[in-house]
């Protein structure tokens, strides 16, 4: 899977001293629970009025999730996140913001990485010239099943690792796209041709 795969080459890119301490994944309660933790320690003058009586709910810390996960699915942070907010005037969005910086801090804390930072901290690493090459010259052919659940960021990691006309097969079906709601993009595998065009575009049987 893409985040396996990216697991890996994030622990090979470690230093020996860094590798001896493994980042985590954790689980998703206890994502979720990392983020209800956090959410009960910030200030509650830094939200909108209308926010504050749910800081201390579930369901805050679940929209909160899903706003990030989504926001990482198109390879933003914290900064993006913010800039969008004061473009479009969401106080709501500018106060998640702050949280996701926060969120991100304490997970490098205690050393965990969530699905979605894991996949957004690969495709930083490889926009260093000298890490993207020697990932490339590992992989002679690159596959990828069920292409048509993947989002923008997972899109982004395959053209540093694969782009330019290397060797590459994906295989899905743009009618079977079932995960939106997870930051699926069908337009991955519709826009395939282009996004991967060389001389002229991809050819698609």
């Amino acid at each position: 899977t893409f985040h396996a795969f990216c697991y890996a080459l994030l622990r090979a890119e470690q230093s020996p001293t860094d590798f001896a301490n493994p980042i985590r994944l954790p689980s998703a309660p206890e994502h979720d629970a990392t983020i209800a933790e956090a959410l009960a320690g910030v200030d509650a003058e830094t939200w909108p009025a209308v926010l504050r009586p749910a800081l201390r709910t579930r369901g805050l810390a679940a929209e909160l999730r899903s706003l990030i996960a989504s926001a990482r699915a198109l390879g933003m942070d914290d900064a993006d996140l913010a800039e969008v907010a004061g473009r479009v005037d969401r106080a709501d969005w500018k106060s998640a913001a702050r949280f996701f910086d926060e969120v991100t801090a304490v997970a490098a804390l205690a050393n965990t990485i969530d699905h979605t930072d894991l996949i957004f901290a690969v495709v930083n690493a490889l926009k260093d010239p000298e890490v993207r090459d020697r990932w490339r010259a590992k992989l002679a052919l690159v596959v990828v099943d069920e292409y048509q659940d993947t989002d923008p960021l997972q899109v982004e990691l395959l053209r540093a690792l694969a782009g330019d006309g290397r060797d590459l097969v994906v295989v899905g079906d743009p009618y079977q796209s079932i995960y939106g709601f997870r930051g699926a993009d069908v337009r991955g595998i519709v826009d395939f041709p282009e996004q991967f065009a060389t001389s002229g575009p991809a050819p698609r049987i």
